[in-house]
């Protein structure tokens, strides 16, 4: 057997100095093993801050949503209200061309055409930021996916009855004496909201509509008809508001529920 000059057979000496590099590999292996799990551990743990930071903003941001569509809301109710009132006056005189209402009747029944304006700023980042993949629940991410389209849906009736009023409606009344009074009225109510940062929506939550006195208002089968076809709009558009309400809270419920999650874990 050949022995080195210690006498420690070579055999032995070279197989322990595999076995030292094989362990001295093995540990810088696991070392970057170990460094790459602790790095892809921060990263994910700093993801997910992240994400709970964009959700708890999309919180907020469907909070605001759910008042601005509560607003929308009472001012659709409000509108139905006068039109229907306004519409039963015409209808009670059908051979008078002029019939005396409030104006405040004719503007909420005739000229007011709120439009749903929705916050989606926050929603767009969570998407644009790649991480709206990471929420496990597959009802709340596709809900968040599908929030644009579902306001996209519900303000088309309420886009529609404002352009029918512009195209069908406003026309009716040119030439006629108290479009001054109605534009008075309408600028004094938005501006009014305006004054406290509120949308004229929100505003009708508070704000009264001031009456200043009675118009003569036209009362051709035309605008009769145009009145009522708003009407159809209108009832159509407070369904649809009903039903997004609906959608909010229960996306609000999963969102919170999430962030509860997110939070214990």
């Amino acid at each position: 057997m050949i022995r080195n000059v210690g006498g420690e057979p070579v055999d032995r000496r070279y197989r322990r100095l595999r076995i030292r590099l094989f362990l001295e590999g093995l540990v810088v292996l696991v070392s970057i093993l170990i460094a790459f799990f602790l790095d892809g551990w921060r990263e994910d743990r700093r993801q997910t801050r992240e994400l709970v930071r964009e959700l708890e903003s999309v919180e907020r941001e469907l909070e605001r949503n759910l008042d601005i569509v509560r607003g929308e809301l009472i001012a659709v109710e409000r509108i139905l209200k006068a039109g229907e009132d306004l519409a039963d006056r015409l209808g009670q005189a059908p051979n008078d061309s002029l019939v005396e209402v409030s104006d405040t009747l004719s503007w909420l029944g005739a000229a007011y055409s709120p439009t749903l304006d929705p916050s989606l700023g926050a929603l767009d980042a969570l998407i644009n930021s790649g991480r709206l993949a990471r929420i496990e629940n597959e009802d709340l991410r596709v809900n968040l996916a599908g929030l644009r389209d579902v306001f996209v849906d519900v303000a088309e009736d309420d886009r529609m009855a404002k352009q029918f009023t512009t195209d069908h409606q406003m026309p009716e009344f040119r030439g006629v004496e108290f479009l001054t009074s109605l534009r008075r009225t309408s600028d004094e109510f938005i501006r009014a909201g305006q004054r406290v940062g509120q949308s004229p929506q929100e505003g009708q939550i508070t704000l009264p509509v001031k009456t200043r006195g009675e118009i003569q208002y036209p009362n051709s089968a035309k605008a009769r008809a145009i009145l009522n076809w708003r009407l159809i709009l209108y009832t159509s558009a407070r369904s649809e508001l009903l039903a997004v309400e609906q959608h909010l809270q229960s996306l609000m419920n999963l969102l919170l529920y999430e962030l509860d999650t997110d939070s214990s874990g």
